[in-house]
C-alpha cells in the first residue's frame, strides 16, 4: 500500500514538473520540441544548478531565447557521450551503495533497539527474582544477548568497511572518467568538449554582464609537412611544445584546449579583441623563438611557428558564429604568409562591400 502511494506521488510530481516546463517554454516562445522539453524539465526539477544560472543569464539578455541559444543549451546540458554514460554508471553504483549502507544502518538501528528492549526486560526480571536458579538463567540470557549483539556489530563493521572502500574506489573511477571526458590524452590540455562547455557558459555570462570575451584560434604552420617529413613521434613533440607554451600563457579563468589535430583554442574572459590580439602576438613570438632539437642525434629540426585568428564575442552572437569569425581570421593569417596574428574585425573591414547596381 505504501509503495502504491509513493508511485502515485512520483507520478503527480512528474506531471507537475512537465506542466511547469511547458508553461515556462510557452512564456518564452520556445518550441516544445523533445530536446527543448528535456532541458526545461531538467531545469524545473532543479537537478542542474549550472543550467539554472545559464537560463537566468539568457532571461536577462536582450536577445532572449533565440533558436540558436536553445540549441546551445541542448548541446551543453544534454550531450551524451561514452564518458557521460560511464560517469552515469559509476554514479548509479555509488547511489546503490549509499542505499545499501543506509539499509544496513537501518537494520543495525532496529537490532540495537531490540537489544535495548531485551536488556530492559531482563533488568526488570532480575530486580524481581528471588530464586537463585532463575537469576542464573537471566544472567546467561543477558550474556547470550550481549554476545549476539557483539557479533552483529562486528559483522556490520566489516561490511561497512568494505562498502567504504568500494565507494572510495568508485569516487576515484568517477573522477578519472570526468577527467578523461574533458582531457586531450596527448597534451594534457582540455579537449574540444571542455572548450565547447566552457565557451557556452562564458558566452552566457558575457551576454548577461556585458563583459568582453575573446577567442584565439591557433594553428601550427606547415604541421602536416613537418609530420610527414620527420614522423609522428616528432609531430607529437611539436604538439606538446605548443601546448606547453599555451598552457603557461593562461591565468585565472582563461581556458586553453586542443580543438583537434594541430589546432588549439584559447578562451579569454574579461578581455577585448585588442588585448587578445596583443596576447596572441606575444604567444606567436614566444613560440617562434623555440627550435626543435633531437638531442640524441644532435639534429636541429628548425623552428616552429603558429598562426592565430582572434575574435571578440559580439552582442547577440552565438559561440559558433564567434568561432567561425576567429577561424576565418586564422585563414587570413595563413593566407598572408603564416606566423601571423589576424583579428576578425580587421578581416571584416578589409572585405569589400558589393552594392547592387
Amino acid at each position: 500500500m505504501r509503495e502504491d502511494a509513493m508511485d502515485d506521488e512520483s507520478t503527480v510530481r512528474a506531471s507537475r514538473l512537465a506542466e511547469q516546463a511547458l508553461m515556462a517554454m510557452q512564456a518564452r516562445g520556445i518550441p516544445p520540441t523533445p530536446e527543448n522539453f528535456a532541458i526545461w524539465y531538467l531545469h524545473q526539477s532543479g537537478g542542474n544548478p549550472a543550467l539554472g544560472r545559464a537560463i537566468a543569464a539568457i532571461d536577462k539578455s536582450e536577445a532572449g531565447f533565440t533558436p540558436a541559444r536553445s540549441a546551445e543549451l541542448c548541446r551543453t546540458y544534454t550531450a551524451g557521450t561514452d564518458h557521460s554514460r560511464q560517469i552515469q554508471q559509476v554514479s548509479d553504483r555509488v547511489s546503490g551503495l549509499v542505499d545499501e549502507v543506509t539499509s544496513k544502518l537501518g537494520l543495525a538501528t532496529s537490532q540495537t533497539r531490540d537489544y535495548s528492549e531485551r536488556l530492559s526486560s531482563l533488568g526488570s526480571g532480575i530486580s524481581s527474582v528471588i530464586d537463585p536458579g532463575e537469576l542464573v538463567g537471566l544472567v546467561r540470557e543477558l550474556e547470550n544477548q550481549t554476545e549476539l549483539m557483539r557479533q552483529r556489530a562486528g559483522k556490520l563493521e566489516v561490511e561497512l568497511e568494505r562498502n567504504s572502500r568500494e565507494i572510495n574506489d568508485l569516487k576515484g573511477d568517477l573522477a578519472n572518467a570526468r577527467r578523461a571526458a574533458t582531457t586531450d590524452p596527448l597534451t594534457g590540455l582540455g579537449n574540444r568538449k571542455l572548450f565547447d562547455d566552457v565557451f557556452a557558459e562564458e558566452a552566457l555570462e558575457a551576454t548577461a554582464t556585458g563583459a568582453p570575451l575573446s577567442l584565439l584560434v591557433t594553428d601550427i604552420d606547415h604541421f602536416k609537412l613537418f609530420n610527414d617529413r620527420h614522423g609522428h613521434q616528432i609531430g607529437d613533440a611539436v604538439l606538446k611544445l605548443v601546448a606547453d607554451k599555451l598552457k603557461r600563457s593562461v591565468k585565472g579563468r582563461d581556458t586553453v584546449a586542443r580543438f583537434g589535430g594541430e589546432e588549439f583554442v584559447v578562451l579569454l574572459p574579461q578581455t577585448d579583441e585588442v588585448a587578445a590580439a596583443k596576447l596572441a602576438d606575444q604567444l606567436r613570438g614566444e613560440i617562434a623563438k623555440s627550435r626543435l632539437v633531437v638531442r640524441n642525434r644532435g639534429q636541429d629540426l628548425g623552428k616552429v611557428t603558429i598562426s592565430i585568428g582572434v575574435a571578440e564575442l559580439q552582442p547577440g552572437e552565438t559561440p559558433d558564429t564567434c568561432f567561425r569569425r576567429a577561424d576565418q581570421a586564422l585563414y587570413s593569417a595563413k593566407h598572408a604568409g603564416r606566423n601571423k596574428v589576424m583579428a576578425a574585425s580587421i578581416v571584416a573591414a578589409e572585405v569589400p562591400e558589393v552594392a547592387a547596381a
